[in-house]
């Protein structure tokens, strides 16, 4: 056993307090802090030892005189005394038992009053002695110290500024002034980091290196994650008995640590595989066609970090594709795998494909499902954890110890709700809202960056972004460049200057210099191969199966709901299934409730034979509502049932990445990648049991035709325009005006790029009026760009080849999940406008309930337990719209007794009766429309 140093206990060092009760039964109850600070360098030597992957291992060890092992010490080592700082009366006056507990030692709390007077964090503290004793105790240089000692001050989400660290002495922390000579308190401190130097066996010559931005950031991530799970009493108990330091690390923090990371599911992370051919990850496909079988020979060559663009028609199989080229990547040293998508519906859909990919991928490690629970950023994931829990059980909250710091603990453990642990379970699949916010000035930013380093990220649909959006992804693209991640994007309808924006950002991430290629035609697939101090571009064009190689018939429908209903009841006279895509909720609701006076019957399922899908449902309803479209209209297999006549009516959300299939269409007027997106939902699958009227046939798709004005402008629908820009509606217009069919894949690129090109001289010879309405529209167009790019600027982290102190990346200090913050102070990944979170219940007979039917009764306490966290997430929803009544829902207070709850501390409780109206709103809620808005007793 290592003997420390004979000064070691010389001031009691078991009764500094690194965590304590917050509750005043248990006052005396606490955990010393030298345990604490060897719980966390255990969590981080397992992590590195057993997690890391060799090749992330060798990227942080450059820091460190390029040993791993040797910088495996050190990373442990830094990430125990992240929180030294502790060691001060500012911090241990926190407690109400420390004064009694310190009292008669040299450490005693006296005066009282001058640590309560004192402002200083412990983070910072920490940052301060570790920039000056570093130096003394292990000879690295002051300036390097100074970067790691920020690094380990960093814990709790936000760097401290010089200006802080440099105050972060004397009376600032309650402890006498420099001047005196004599403190007690450093003295302590000093101990502590000696103690821990030699139970990690550090070596006392320095072994640090100037550390970049990229891998500074990923190493804050990692010491923020071990501190979570070191902190978490389930597997660090509190442990009153002295130990010698190196006793208690062998009999405590190294087996709790192993058993808390194997309980996350961490431990048994599938390790890389033997590489596989597109047949062998995809058997059931038996004949890959020509997209598929480039992506195949590509991957032969792949060794990342690189770009790869996949840009086909819709039905292609962009997706087999991309897991074809990531799983490559991974068998050669990448992570794992983050596939991010643009909405809830479509990451519930591809969650489900991922898990089943992955399953046989690696089949000889049953761990692998528990990790994609994990690893499923929706609320579904929440659900499916929480599926068997019972009224009676209590909950279990990762952040017990953090007490004494709510807003720290309920922010810290909302990390471990599954919505977010996506990012560090090596596989997910989520909305690109969560890894958006890994380039936005949160705090906690850099626990993304290091939950995405070195994996392979894919993006689906990255033409559906506007350009606030766009921004911050080629932002996020130059960060995952520089943290060694992979990236593929896909879409079906990408602008020349959007892929190119894209790919450049990459390469700009990368640092080197660029060597630029010739575009092949569309479709295509286009990469950067990175090799020495350059990249090069390279592209390749693909050949469209036949199945997609079609002509689309283009019909000029009316725009009133009577007329498309006459319309479709005829075309659906001898069967069928149809989509109505309306652009906006209340037209979707409108629609409905239109077309179901004419379609009442029932379908096989026994469900009705018309249906609506929008985002304003319950948790619960819309969950219904999607699996019911996709066991309708999804792929031909087992559990489809396609009706013999049927019609969804939905917005957009079904037009990007969800696989459906549907005889004819119905759509509103919608910028022109939207229209080709919506028309690759049709008859897209080979089926046998296809309605006899639709075979043989090509698809239709029936846009619903604006008006002209006496001028001859058209009149778009206002909704339209709130969602849409009006100039793209114009230039869309004016493509599809003269034309009687589509040809895929033909016309795409030509569509696209005539839409969203800077400039087109074929309209130069508009009329007056149309001509005016363009330049009208088009600088609406160009002010609205120009004010995202400035707020997407504003709100994002500056670039990692920035030479910049770590705490300039996060001077905004944006807030995270908290809609009630001004626009200006929220980390937004989309400029959606004010938006509120609501949990609904029943009031009947004076008790409250999950539905009207439903006899159990909802407590409305603190603390739930599982159970009632479930049933109250299915009974929730997000609302951007109606305006009037979102801004009414937001003036309303959250519910007080919810203040500390992970799931529900920015929801407004909603009480309805048993009709479905709010007692105090104009909120009115029906299971087959959604939420609607009421007003003076009526529906508008």
């Amino acid at each position: 056993m290592k003997i420390l140093d004979e000064n070691w206990g010389r001031y009691d060092h078991w009764k500094i307090a690194g965590k304590f009760s917050g509750d005043s039964r248990y006052a005396t109850h606490y955990h010393p802090l030298a345990y604490h600070l060897l719980d966390v360098a255990a969590v981080v030597e397992i992590l590195w030892q057993q997690i890391l992957t060799p090749r992330v291992r060798s990227w942080l060890a450059e820091s460190f005189q390029g040993d791993p092992d040797q910088a495996g010490k050190w990373v442990s080592f830094l990430a125990g005394l992240h929180d030294l700082g502790k060691a001060s009366p500012i911090f241990q006056i926190k407690d109400s038992a420390a004064h009694n507990r310190l009292a008669g030692t040299a450490l005693e709390l006296v005066p009282r009053d001058l640590a309560r007077k004192a402002s200083t964090r412990h983070e910072v503290i920490t940052a301060y002695h570790l920039q000056n004793f570093l130096p003394q105790f292990t000879g690295v240089d002051k300036g390097i110290a100074r970067s790691f000692a920020i690094i380990a001050g960093g814990h709790h989400g936000i760097f401290p500024s010089i200006g802080q660290v440099r105050k972060a002495r004397g009376f600032n922390i309650g402890e006498p002034d420099q001047s005196s000579g004599n403190n007690p308190w450093q003295e302590a401190r000093n101990d502590l980091l000696q103690c821990l130097q030699n139970t990690l066996d550090v070596p006392c010559e320095s072994d640090l290196l100037a550390i970049k931005t990229p891998k500074a950031m990923l190493l804050s991530g990692l010491i923020s994650v071990c501190d979570w799970i070191g902190s978490n009493t389930d597997y660090f108990p509190f442990v009153k008995t002295e130990y010698e330091p190196t006793d208690y690390m062998e009999r405590f923090s190294r087996p709790q640590a192993e058993n808390a990371l194997g309980n996350l599911g961490w431990l048994a992370t599938p390790i890389a595989q033997k590489p596989r051919s597109f047949a062998g990850l995809f058997p059931g496909i038996e004949k890959p066609n020509h997209l598929q079988q480039l992506a195949d020979e590509l991957s032969d060559s792949l060794c990342g970090p690189t770009l790869i663009v996949i840009e086909a028609p819709t039905g292609e199989g962009k997706t087999e594709a991309a897991l074809t080229l990531a799983d490559r990547l991974i068998s050669n040293g990448s992570t794992g795998l983050y596939i991010a998508l643009p909405t809830q519906a479509t990451s519930n859909q591809i969650y489900a494909r991922l898990k089943d990919f992955l399953a046989d991928r690696y089949s000889d490690s049953p761990i692998v499902n528990s990790i994609l629970l994990h690893g499923h950023s929706s609320i579904s994931g929440e659900m499916e954890i929480l599926e068997n829990m019972t009224p009676e059980e209590k909950p279990v909250d990762l952040n017990d110890s953090y007490n004494y710091e709510d807003l720290t603990s309920v922010g810290a453990a909302e990390w471990f709700t599954y919505r977010k642990r996506g990012l560090l379970a090596p596989f997910g699949a989520g909305t690109i809202d969560q890894i958006l916010l890994g380039v936005l000035q949160v705090r906690h930013g850099f626990v993304r960056i290091f939950g995405l380093a070195n994996k392979v990220v894919v993006i689906d649909e990255v033409h559906a972004y506007d350009t606030y959006m766009s921004e911050l992804l080629q932002q996020l693209l130059r960060w995952l460049a520089a943290i060694d991640a992979s990236v593929i994007l896909l879409s079906a309808t990408l602008p020349y200057q959007r892929r190119r924006s894209l790919m450049d950002a990459y390469g700009q991430g990368l640092n080197k210099s660029q060597v630029m290629s010739v575009d092949s035609e569309y479709p295509r697939i286009s990469w950067i191969e990175s090799t020495g101090s350059e990249t090069k571009y390279h592209s390749k064009h693909v050949f469209t199966s036949s199945l997609n190689t079609r002509q689309i018939v283009l019909e000029k429908a009316p725009t009133d709901f009577s007329t498309i209903g006459d319309n479709l009841e005829t075309a659906l006279s001898a069967g069928g299934c149809a989509a109505v895509i309306c652009n906006t909720v209340d037209r979707a609701q409108e629609m409905y409730k239109e077309l179901r006076k004419r379609f009442t019957g029932k379908c096989s399922d026994g469900d009705p034979e018309i249906q609506l899908l929008h985002s304003r449902f319950l948790f619960k309803d819309r969950q219904r509502l999607e699996q019911r479209v996709l066991r309708r209209y999804g792929k031909p297999g087992d559990s489809s049932i396609r009706p013999d006549r049927s019609i969804l009516v939905a917005t957009q959300i079904i037009e990007q990445s969800l696989d459906l299939d549907f005889d004819l269409m119905v759509s509103d007027i919608a910028p022109i990648d939207c229209i080709i997106q919506r028309a690759g939902r049709l008859q897209r699958h080979q089926r046998d049991n296809r309605n006899p009227s639709f075979i043989g046939k090509p698809p239709h798709l029936w846009v619903m035709w604006p008006g002209e004005a006496s001028s001859g402008i058209p009149t778009f629908d206002r909704g339209t325009t709130f969602v849409y820009a009006e100039h793209v509606l114009l230039r869309t217009w004016l493509e599809l005006k003269g034309m009687t069919s589509i040809s895929v894949p033909d016309q795409i690129d030509e569509l696209i790029n005539a839409v969203y090109h800077d400039h087109d001289e074929k309209y130069d010879q508009l009329s007056p009026a149309l001509n005016d309405y363009w330049d009208d529209t088009a600088q609406d167009l160009d002010k609205r760009r120009a004010s995202e790019r400035a707020e997407a600027k504003d709100r994002w982290l500056k670039s990692p080849t920035q030479d910049i102190p770590l705490w300039k990346f996060y001077e905004q200090q944006l807030t995270e999940d908290d809609p009630d913050f001004h626009t200006k102070l929220q980390a937004l990944t989309r400029l959606t406008g004010n938006q509120v979170s609501l949990v609904i219940l029943y009031r009947i007979a004076g008790a409250l309930h999950l539905s009207p039917d439903d006899p159990r009764i909802v407590p409305i306490v603190e603390s739930h337990g599982k159970y009632w966290d479930r049933e109250l997430l299915k009974n929730s929803v997000t609302l951007g719209s109606p305006a009037k009544l979102v801004n009414q829902l937001k003036s309303f207070n959250t519910e007080p007794l919810w203040s500390k709850s992970r799931y529900f501390r920015h929801h407004r409780l909603v009480i309805v009766d048993e009709h479905g109206s709010a007692e105090c709103s104009a909120l009115r809620i029906d299971p087959d429309l959604g939420i609607q808005e009421e007003k003076n007793g009526s529906l508008i």
